[in-house]
Parts: C-alpha cells; sequence; structure tokens
C-alpha cells in the first residue's frame, strides 16, 4: 500500500463529522471504507466527574458528565455569558460552574448538535442493552446517537412527542457493542429533549 497522505488536518472543533477513508494499491488500484462518523476532540481529552467513572453494566447518571468544559467534555449550542445557563434555575444546578441546563435529575432542554461525554469502566466486551430515560416535546420523530471513544455504535429512536417534562420518564432502548475497559461515551443530541440516564444491561 502506498504511504497515508493527508491533504490537510481535520479540526478539532468538537463537531460530528463522516468520513470516508481511501486507500491505493501500488498498481493504482483504489479501495474505500463505507461513511462513519466521528467527534474530533482536543488531547489530552476529558476526565470522569469527581474521578469516577462510571460502571458498566450500570447507570450513568445525565448529571454527571466529565469535566473539561466546551468543546472537551460537552458542547452546548447557546451559552449564557450572564450565568453560564440558558436555565433560570441554574442556581439550583449541581454543577453551576458549567452553562448547562440540569438538575440532579435531568439534563436539558438540549438542543440539536449538542452532546455530552462520559467516561465509563466496561466490564467486559460484548453486546448491551441500553436504556435512556428522557422527554420530548418534539412533534416528529428523532434521535440520539451514542458514541464510543468518538465512534457511533447505536441509536436511540425517539417517537413523536406530544409533551415536555422537566422529570423524564419516558425510555427508549437500543442494542450496543462496546469494547472491555475504559472508555468515553457520547451522548449526542440531533433534537430537543432532556435526559435523566442510560441504563446499561445485559441483552436478554
Amino acid at each position: 500500500m502506498s504511504k497515508n497522505k493527508l491533504s490537510k488536518f481535520a479540526d478539532m472543533d468538537g463537531y460530528p463529522h463522516v468520513f470516508v477513508a481511501f486507500a491505493r494499491t501500488k498498481s493504482g488500484r483504489v479501495g474505500h471504507t463505507g461513511p462513519f462518523v466521528r467527534i474530533l476532540l482536543p488531547q489530552p481529552g476529558p476526565a470522569a466527574y469527581e474521578d469516577r467513572p462510571a460502571a458498566v453494566p450500570g447507570t450513568v447518571e445525565a448529571w454527571k458528565f466529565d469535566v473539561g468544559g466546551q468543546d472537551k467534555a460537552y458542547h452546548k449550542v447557546v451559552l449564557n455569558k450572564k450565568t453560564g445557563s440558558r436555565s433560570p434555575s441554574a442556581s439550583a444546578s449541581p454543577r453551576p460552574d458549567d452553562p448547562v441546563d440540569l438538575s440532579k435529575h435531568r439534563l436539558g432542554p438540549t438542543f440539536a448538535g449538542e452532546w455530552y461525554n462520559y467516561t465509563v469502566d466496561v466490564a467486559g466486551a460484548g453486546d448491551y442493552r441500553a436504556t435512556l430515560r428522557y422527554a420530548s416535546a418534539v412533534r416528529s420523530a428523532n434521535a440520539v446517537w451514542l458514541l464510543c471513544d468518538g465512534r457511533l455504535v447505536g441509536e436511540f429512536a425517539i417517537p413523536a412527542g406530544d409533551y415536555y417534562d422537566s422529570n423524564p420518564t419516558r425510555t427508549v432502548t437500543a442494542d450496543v457493542k462496546l469494547p472491555a475497559g475504559r472508555h468515553v461515551l457520547t451522548v449526542f443530541c440531533k433534537s430537543q429533549m432532556s435526559f435523566a440516564g442510560i441504563d446499561f444491561g445485559n441483552v436478554p
């Protein structure tokens, strides 16, 4: 195979990007992968909240996203310069230094393009059933992506909603394949929603 060449290095801007990898043999034949999604994070990356990665199987609580700030631990679409939050109840936030709308019961509302990182310790490689606890008032179906180390591993298909509850009570599941060890999971929101957390269990 010929030596890899990059015409331009990708910007570490915290947004999801779709890539296709190409390779060429010495004889000139070209092959390529299918499209795949990555979120490129600056290095060093985020760190677990209170230096305590969530255990998988187990529960990843929404408000315990990683530390590191904007475009490293999370990406907010709108930041309030005065209070650091869009929420009028920012003073009640368990993490007032982060410009994120949250309580210990939910994170959100979020908007399309926002994402949050969670450092986890996965007990063993394999398939897991992930259950997202959420609320959404979007009147058309939407989705939430789940990424592991920047790679798309699953999608929560959220049906159209007709109400918005500050304490998320609805659930949706997705089966995902995770490698063993310490990894960073990213919850990528494709529409407005709130979520309380993700429960990981074994696939029945």
